[in-house]
Order: C-alpha cells, then sequence, then structure tokens
C-alpha cells in the first residue's frame, strides 16, 4: 500500500498506526507519509499515532511538529469498550490539559479514540452520555465503531442528538 493506491480509491481518511514502531522515529515516517498523501493531490484526512507511543511523558511530545504532518492524532491507549477505560482517557487529557489544549484548533485535533455508544456490551446509557458530551467538548472527531444494524433506539439518539454535535 502507499499514497498513491489510498488516492486511487478515492479514500477520505487514513488512519496510520505505528505498530511496532519505536517512539523515537514516528518524527521520520509521519511526515514522510504526509509528504506522500499531499503529492497525490487529493485530500485525505490523515490521522497518526504519533503521540499515542509518548504517551508515558508528555513532555516529550511536540504537538507543533505533529500538526505540521498530522490533522489529528491518537494521545493514549486505544479505548477499550469500559467505563474504566474511558475514565482513564478522560483522567489522561486531564491531567495533560495544560500542553494538550493550546495544542488543538483548526485543521488539527486531539483524538482520544472511537465512541464505543452502542457496543454490546457495554457502556451505560449514562455513560455513553459522558462519552459523547466528552468526546464533544475536545472537538474530537466522533467516530463510531458500533453495529448501525442493531443499535439500540436510545443509544442511536445519543449518536444523533444534534445540540452535542454542534459544541464539536
Amino acid at each position: 500500500m502507499d499514497a498513491d493506491s489510498f488516492a486511487e480509491w478515492e479514500c477520505d481518511y487514513l488512519k496510520l498506526d505505528g505498530c511496532f514502531m519505536l517512539p523515537t522515529d514516528g518524527h521520520i515516517g509521519y511526515p514522510e507519509m504526509e509528504r506522500a498523501l499531499n503529492a497525490t493531490g487529493r485530500p485525505i484526512m490523515y490521522s497518526c499515532e504519533w503521540p499515542a507511543y509518548l504517551y508515558y511523558d508528555q513532555n516529550d511530545v511536540n504537538y507543533t511538529e505533529i500538526s505540521k504532518s498530522c490533522n489529528l492524532w491518537r494521545n493514549f491507549h486505544d479505548i477499550a469498550v469500559s467505563w474504566q477505560s474511558l475514565l482513564d482517557i478522560i483522567n489522561f487529557f486531564d491531567k495533560w490539559q495544560d500542553k494538550l489544549i493550546p495544542a488543538a484548533g483548526p485543521g488539527g485535533w486531539h483524538d482520544p479514540d472511537m465512541l464505543s455508544i452502542g457496543i454490546k456490551p457495554g457502556l451505560t446509557v449514562e455513560q455513553a452520555k459522558v462519552q459523547m458530551s466528552i468526546w464533544s467538548i475536545w472537538s474530537a472527531p466522533l467516530i463510531m465503531s458500533n453495529d448501525l444494524r442493531s443499535i439500540d433506539s436510545e443509544f442511536k439518539d445519543i449518536l444523533q442528538n444534534r445540540d452535542v454535535i454542534a459544541i464539536d
């Protein structure tokens, strides 16, 4: 796979993980893919995991450098479908908010991971409301990971709440 293939397939969004990447190599691979994507001439939203591999110390993360290459970036562990996992992400963002808040803005956003709303078994309705609200306040991407063919109506209502989405 290469950037030209993604452009040929008319992809609008690419998330590039860093599986087995050394944390010190993010400054090489992610900008290289950004240059390749831009060279295709097709606008592709580019999501990277660069800071997620440096999560243990956000002082090592240069968000100015990351935002030059990536449109959005994962900061922390993958979310699991549990209240504890959701709280871990919220606590991470709370702990590092002074560094994270200035780094996000037009063209560059933090990605706390996908919405786990409506996955069975999973979050309660009240917990799902918390996730949807917090992700919207953070201007995070609202990427769903559920099966829309079988989602319960109360979770569908949360995901379609226009007032909350308008915050994002």
